[in-house]
């Protein structure tokens, strides 16, 4: 069932990406896909959008598709990091990036936050973009703690998100 969508999904991506090119020659290109939703809850660190209820966010923050300037395919993961009852910790995201074989092409990490020293809830935005220059179809996208800064623990993970 995902392949079939896969391959439409990749369809409608060329015909756009053909289509724009004919009708915008040099200027970006972008063809967006519907958005696969992202949520990540723990303990101490999670992701979603900025609404915190009871202990989680209440929604999910996604990883947009779109062709880029270049013609291919990019990964943009959008939403919220949260830390929460973790004084002192550190918590970043981490996008693992995929080709059409599924054969891992590299690993992009977001900015380290730290929480306070107390037991309140905090929340950083995220923004982050797989390499322009590569074809990126399959992304996997997880939450990271560390006590030091240096040393990353992945706390939980989404499986992979196909284009």
């Amino acid at each position: 069932m995902r392949t079939g969508s896969t391959i439409r999904r990749a369809a409608v991506a060329l015909v756009a990406a053909v289509v724009l090119a004919v009708i915008t020659p040099g200027q970006a290109q972008a063809a967006v896909f519907p958005p696969d939703p992202v949520r990540l809850t723990a303990q101490v660190v999670d992701f979603g959008n900025d609404a915190w209820v009871l202990g989680a966010p209440l929604g999910s923050g996604s990883v947009e598709w779109s062709v880029n300037q270049n013609g291919f395919y990019q990964a943009t993961l959008r939403g919220y990091l949260h830390l929460d009852n973790a004084p002192l910790e550190y918590g970043r995201m981490h996008m693992e990036y995929f080709d059409g074989a599924g054969n891992s092409m590299g690993v992009i990490h977001g900015g380290k936050v730290r929480a306070p020293n107390n037991n309140s809830h905090r929340s950083w935005s995220v923004d982050l973009h797989s390499p322009d220059h590569l074809q990126v179809v399959q992304v996997e996208i997880c939450t990271e703690t560390s006590s030091n800064g240096t040393s990353w623990t992945p706390v939980r993970c989404s499986g992979r998100l196909l284009l």
